[in-house]
């Protein structure tokens, strides 16, 4: 395996915005997250999750995602 590919991550982040204008309830974000390798998928239910899970996923990789 490449060294490139041991420290590559590839993602597709689908997102959307949920109506509950009938139920008076605001609308809230939804998507979920594929790893494209492993085809693993996670659901979330806001944009902070994304950023939450892509940070926990960083970190695993020995990364430091704030800098």
């Amino acid at each position: 395996m490449a060294q490139i590919e041991k420290t590559t991550s590839s993602f597709v982040i689908r997102i959307w915005l949920e109506d509950h204008q009938q139920g008076g309830n605001p609308d809230c974000w939804r998507g979920h997250i594929t790893n494209v390798i492993s085809r693993e998928r996670r659901y979330v239910k806001s944009l902070a999750e994304i950023t939450a899970f892509l940070s926990s996923h960083l970190e695993n990789m020995g990364a430091c995602p704030e800098e």
